[in-house]
């Protein structure tokens, strides 16, 4: 049988399951990509918080902490900002995580 009548006479439970292998794959990919995202952004993050813990002085002749124009107010405000981010972003990719598992990860059979 050519593959043109092949798929002319699928019934329609084959055409039915191939299509949903189809969404299937492309909405784990979409939950993977969405995880990848969300690592990406908390590794930056955590890049930040090394940026903004950095107060050692520029030179070993200087004792002014960090940058010229360095203010405690702004490093608290951007600290805080940051450390709150990463909360949020930590708590997005652990419900990223749980959805993978939970939507495309095998059934295990009870034994």
């Amino acid at each position: 049988m050519n593959k043109f009548l092949e798929l002319i006479s699928a019934g329609k439970e084959k055409i039915y399951e191939q299509r949903a292998k189809s969404l299937a794959r492309q909405a784990e990919g979409e939950q993977k990509k969405l995880i990848n995202n969300l690592e990406s952004k908390l590794e930056e993050k955590n890049l930040q918080i090394c940026d903004l813990t950095d107060l050692g002085p520029e030179s070993n002749t200087s004792l002014r902490p960090g940058k010229p124009g360095w203010s405690a107010a702004e490093w608290v405000d951007q600290l805080q900002t940051a450390k709150c981010e990463k909360k949020e972003i930590e708590e997005q990719l652990k419900i990223a995580k749980e959805t993978y598992k939970e939507y495309f990860s095998e059934a295990k059979e009870n034994k």
